[in-house]
């Protein structure tokens, strides 16, 4: 037992689910929250108690843009630390979900004039050289890596968006 922590009360970790999706342009999926720093992001968000990361995964993209392509493999486990008073730490998992055509529809969540607070307002289609412009450092760095897990068809293991070494090979 680790007498660092509390069993009843175990340290809270965030667990986000995001969706790399594609279209046949190769320009990446993002959105634009209308909340903290409004800059761009993955579709996701966070997993519900009880939920399987793959289901939050592709419940968040359907909320978030209306599409349902089928959900890819596991690209990115990226880790972010504890900031006291404004998130605990967490894990964000990046999943594949395909490529779909230029002039695919996205729907977002609660249009203006529906009486319901709209949790995004924006998205792009943008090049992986357009990320740094719209997107947070360590957002735009989990995109490229999950665009690169993607190509070389493995799983990167990040922490704020930057690679982890295996142990050993530094």
């Amino acid at each position: 037992m680790h007498k660092d922590i509390d069993p009843d009360n175990p340290p809270p970790t965030r667990v986000g689910c995001q969706s790399l999706v594609r279209n046949d342009r190769g320009e990446i999926l993002v959105v634009r929250p209308t909340y903290g720093d409004r800059l761009y992001q993955l579709p996701g968000g966070h997993r519900h108690r009880g939920e399987r990361r793959t289901a939050a995964a592709s419940r968040e993209l359907v909320e978030e843009t209306g599409l349902t392509p089928p959900r890819g493999r596991l690209l990115v486990v990226d880790e972010i630390d504890e900031r006291p008073g404004v998130h605990t730490a967490g894990l964000t998992f990046v999943y594949d979900y395909g490529t779909v055509p230029a002039s695919t529809a996205i729907r977002l969540p609660a249009p203006p004039g529906t009486g319901e607070p709209s949790e995004l307002d924006a998205y792009l289609w943008l090049s992986t050289d357009a990320l740094d412009e719209h997107c947070a450092d360590y957002m735009a760095k989990r995109i490229r890596m999950s665009e690169r897990a993607r190509t070389e068809e493995t799983v990167f293991d990040l922490l704020r968006g930057d690679l982890i070494e295996p142990e050993g090979q530094h």
